[in-house]
């Protein structure tokens, strides 16, 4: 019995989650390390903490919690309660347009915010390694990324990966992909598609990498920041079988920005991944249904 409730797909994210959220605050509690504002030249690692404070990490927290509704919200309500869907008769164009206000509302504007808190310390352009920027080795990140990253998705499929876990958890998609396979028209599509490639990588990598990352780091240390907003990351997409591939995209997301100082690398490499991975799908659509 025990066993059958923790393999509930969302007992399982709730328990992770905050099993993770305990390690990465007493991380940051207890740690004495405090990451310094200097990088050296000769350093793998090249994202700076000047300016970052533990309010940021109260921010993070906050928009973290907005970020995983969910995982947490069903246990607070049934989700036949909270699950809003758009009328039948509703036209196309409202219905994509509802979509896309809803995406930039999670997204972008939680990012606005934490950029804002982040401005009345430090520019957050030179704070992110926004400006003066290495775009020769970004793409050089910028493919490496893919390839790693579709490797891992090959190898794991190999191993009849993702059969297993739908053995364990059950089926389900995570509810972006169900969205883009759901399209019913190019209108739909294309608003998935400017959520999917642009305003997703840009808001993500600002609350994980940019501020959860930089905020742990100063706390902490890079090995531990990688690790932790990785894994917040993996998490706050809500499906417990895509949980492992999105820990190491997140990792590579997370490695990349190091190497990189910039967080051009990883907004590019992140847009650039799930582009490549919704017109993946989107021809896999087309084929079953030919």
């Amino acid at each position: 019995m025990l066993l059958t409730a923790i393999m509930d797909p969302k007992i399982f994210l709730l328990g992770v989650f905050i099993l993770t959220s305990i390690i990465w605050g007493l991380g940051i509690l207890i740690s004495k390390k405090h990451a310094g504002t200097t990088i050296e030249n000769d350093s793998i690692f090249k994202v700076k903490t000047d300016g970052f404070n533990k309010f940021d990490i109260i921010g993070v927290i906050l928009f973290l919690m907005l970020f995983s509704t969910n995982i947490w919200l069903p246990f607070i309500q049934s989700a036949e309660t909270h699950e809003t869907k758009a009328p039948p008769e509703m036209a196309e164009w409202l219905k994509a347009f509802v979509i896309l206000v809803a995406g930039i509302m999670q997204f972008l504007i939680p990012s606005a915010l934490l950029l804002f808190s982040l401005s009345y310390r430090v520019n957050p352009i030179d704070a992110f390694g926004l400006k003066k920027v290495n775009w020769r080795l970004i793409t050089r990140l910028t493919l490496i990324g893919l390839l790693i990253s579709f490797l891992m998705l090959f190898l794991l499929e190999q191993i009849d990966y993702e059969k297993l876990m739908t053995e364990i958890f059950g089926e389900g998609q995570q509810a972006a992909v169900e969205s883009l396979l759901s399209a019913s028209s190019p209108l739909m599509l294309a608003t998935i598609g400017i959520l999917a490639v642009i305003a997703a990588p840009i808001g993500e990598e600002i609350l994980f990498r940019g501020m959860l990352q930089g905020a742990t780091k100063k706390y902490t240390g890079t090995i531990f920041a990688i690790i932790t907003s990785s894994l917040f990351f993996a998490l706050v997409h809500g499906h417990a079988t895509n949980l492992f591939p999105l820990f190491v995209v997140g990792a590579i997301l997370a490695i990349v920005y190091e190497i990189s100082g910039s967080l051009w690398a990883s907004i590019t490499l992140h847009a650039l991944f799930n582009l490549i991975s919704s017109i993946g799908m989107m021809y896999e659509k087309v084929n079953e249904n030919s």
